[in-house]
């Protein structure tokens, strides 16, 4: 009977080990792909269309921090289950991108809430 475990535990460890993971930016773009939209991070600049833009090319009451696409894992995988309750293309005629970012200040007041609050 010992044996018969081992020979499982040792089965799973080895399942474990061959297991492919997947890195967030190939996450990114296999959304990307799946739901025909783009899924951005990095300069917080370039998420605003130039009419946004206030002066100096900064949004005029909102602030955020820049972050990349390997520090939001938990971030694309709330964009995921989030679009999977969607057809695919459904999503895609309703918006163009997703832009990830830091901490974010709308008028000097935190926007949103951290995702370790939520869980």
């Amino acid at each position: 009977m010992k044996n018969k475990a081992f020979v499982f535990f040792s089965f799973l460890l080895f399942l474990n080990a061959c297991s492919y993971l997947e890195s967030e930016i190939e996450q990114a773009n296999r959304l990307a792909k799946t739901y025909q939209l783009d899924i951005k991070a990095g300069d917080t600049r370039l998420f605003f269309p130039e009419q946004f833009l206030g002066i100096g090319g900064k949004p005029p009451t909102l602030e955020m921090e820049s972050t990349s696409l390997e520090d939001s894992s938990e971030s694309l995988d709330g964009i995921e289950t989030a679009l999977e309750v969607y057809p695919e293309g459904f999503v895609s005629k309703f918006i163009n991108a997703i832009y990830i970012s830091g901490p974010m200040l709308m008028e000097g007041a935190e926007a949103g809430e951290h995702i370790q609050e939520i869980l």
